[in-house]
């Protein structure tokens, strides 16, 4: 641990086994979401590893109280993959010149998995002036350490935008993210969820599962405890990879061990939705429940499964099926495939970033990229 003598007094730690849990727990309510639990963590930074450089740190006010807490990471990103497609020829043709273009160690005050969720927790007294310039500095600290050429804050909500908006004083640029989709749950059951959607919709549901029932697909859950680990084999999570691959948008690319690993630490918390074909598992989906939230994590499916059998829409309507079985107030349906959730009913939440370019001649580089890579979407 670090100790750092500023108007907000800093510690900072490189390993989650370091952090004092207390201090570290005690601001748990003001985030509203799992992704700094302590476990979901050590998830991280076991799976992730070496690829990823971690750094967690408390801000402390005069007293010794915390004031927030937050988790900064760095990793190679090739922002090539987050450019629109008309842009990729034009790269691809670059890169025959200089192929490590547009790779570079991008630092995250954020965790580097595509969640929509930030990783920052603030006491509601706090000054959000004093927090942010703290933050700042940590940040650029940080990607001084690692050779960062962009310094991102990642991802946040309107309201949480609007205190961290003394950042645009310090050189960020506010950017558009794809919107988080939430479900909220209104009704008891899943039966009558479907029931009090749109007739299209339902008849959309008869016909996905009908077409499941056809080509002889099967569906199991299983809390992570329930034997996932031994059964997310290497095959199990390529399909996964498969996935992945074929994203339009491709940030992070996640291990089996992130899944194993989930299953591990959250074995109560953690549910996993399998399809099988013929004894095969040909799609799943990773979920985390911890109420009143349940969110759907990743999905993974064979691709070049029959399209009649709709297997990735069969997949996503029994992970939801099954989370209406315990009480929750809200389901995050996760980022993009923006038209399928907006027929489940999603409320498409904006999330926005901030990001800072150091250096003279690649900061005016990237006032001509950026706004070509992150188009205004609100």
């Amino acid at each position: 641990m670090v100790v750092d003598d500023t108007p907000t007094a800093t510690r900072r730690f490189d390993r989650v086994a370091d952090l004092p849990a207390e201090d570290w727990d005690r601001l748990a309510t003001t985030c509203g979401h799992p992704f700094l639990d302590r476990r979901y963590l050590s998830v991280l930074e076991r799976s992730l590893a070496p690829a990823v450089t971690f750094r967690w740190l408390l801000l402390d006010d005069a007293d010794g109280r915390p004031l927030a807490r937050a988790g900064l990471s760095v990793l190679e990103v090739d922002l090539a993959n987050l450019t629109p497609e008309r842009m990729r020829g034009f790269l691809g043709n670059y890169r025959r010149v200089r192929p490590s273009a547009l790779r570079y160690n991008v630092v995250l005050c954020g965790l580097p998995i595509s969640n929509g969720r930030d990783a920052l927790a603030v006491a509601p007294d706090a000054d959000p002036v004093d927090v942010a310039e703290t933050l700042d500095r940590e940040a650029t600290r940080f990607a001084r350490e690692h050779r960062g050429r962009l310094v991102v804050f990642k991802e946040f909500g309107d309201e949480d935008v609007s205190r961290l908006e003394p950042l645009t004083t310090r050189g960020y640029s506010l950017v558009d993210s794809l919107p988080l989709h939430v479900l909220p749950v209104e009704q008891a059951t899943f039966d009558a969820y479907v029931a009090s959607r749109s007739k299209r919709m339902r008849r959309n549901v008869r016909d996905y599962f009908r077409s499941g029932e056809s080509a002889g697909l099967e569906f199991e859950h299983r809390r992570g405890g329930e034997g996932v680990p031994e059964l997310f084999t290497d095959e199990l999570h390529q399909l996964y990879l498969d996935v992945f691959d074929k994203a339009t948008l491709q940030f992070e690319q996640l291990p089996r061990a992130f899944f194993v690993e989930l299953a591990r630490e959250f074995p109560e918390e953690s549910r996993f939705t399998f399809v099988r074909h013929e004894g095969r598992i040909v799609a799943f989906v990773a979920g985390l429940r911890t109420p009143p939230l349940h969110t759907l994590l990743k999905v993974g499916y064979d691709t070049s499964f029959p399209a009649e059998a709709k297997l990735y829409f069969n997949a996503m309507y029994r992970a939801i099926e099954h989370a209406f079985e315990e009480p929750v107030e809200t389901i995050s349906v996760g980022q993009g495939a923006d038209e399928f959730k907006r027929r489940l009913g999603c409320v498409a939440e904006p999330r926005r970033f901030y990001l800072k370019v150091p250096g003279l001649l690649f900061g005016t580089v990237a006032k001509w990229l950026v706004p070509r890579m992150f188009p205004e979407r609100y």
